[in-house]
């Protein structure tokens, strides 16, 4: 059975169009009014409007962040969560409430002040029993959020190397998730960078020292 989006399944894209727009100011210190929409949704494919409904449109949940990324809906919890990745924190979207404070150290945990520009978290995924995972910048890490609201490093080295920055991730059904390994939070020239390398690396979660997917 084919489902139709409504306009609120396509809104969290607004998160990352109005960042890079707006200047680099601390979240929602701008004075300018946002506006209640932006852009627009070009469909190049016909088949693609049978998911969309009639009046879909790109609506503005916050602005005024210097860089927000890895929106990701909790169906449970009907909120949205989006990492402010500059103030090293997540942050939540509600319906009617609007934006708050999810989780503050989401991304760099250390005592030590961080010394590069982005220590926050990055992408940010559900697994398949609807925990959080978080790609930690600053600590180099894949994090999962418990149940009772500890975490877990899944991963946090590749062939006994530290993680540079990892960016992104997603779970496929047959349990592997890409680690997308950027420079980010940990740039050339930083005396704590390991892996030289920029790309995408498989990782068999079977394997991440028996955690669960």
């Amino acid at each position: 059975m084919t489902q139709r989006l409504t306009p609120f399944a396509v809104l969290f894209t607004a998160l990352l169009a109005v960042p890079f727009a707006a200047t680099r100011l601390p979240a929602q210190s701008s004075k300018r009014a946002l506006p209640a929409t932006i852009g627009k949704i070009e469909v190049l494919d016909p088949e693609f409007e049978k998911l969309l409904a009639p009046a879909a449109a790109i609506e503005v949940l916050g602005g005024g962040y210097e860089w927000s990324e890895g929106p990701v809906w909790l169906p449970n919890k009907q909120c949205l969560l989006f990492s402010d990745i500059p103030n090293n924190r997540i942050n939540r979207w509600r319906a009617g409430k609007g934006v708050d404070s999810f989780m503050q150290r989401s991304g760099y945990t250390g005592d030590a002040p961080f010394t590069g520009p982005e220590p926050g978290s990055n992408g940010l995924i559900l697994d398949s029993q609807g925990r959080l995972v978080m790609c930690c910048h600053g600590d180099r890490a894949i994090k999962r959020v418990e149940k009772d609201g500890s975490t877990t490093v899944l991963v946090d080295k590749y062939q006994g190397k530290r993680l540079n920055s990892p960016n992104d991730l997603v779970y496929i059904p047959v349990a592997i998730s890409i680690l997308l390994i950027r420079p980010t939070g940990c740039r050339n020239g930083m005396p704590t960078r390991r892996e030289s390398w920029t790309g995408a690396a498989f990782t068999d979660c079977a394997q991440m020292a028996n955690f669960s997917c």
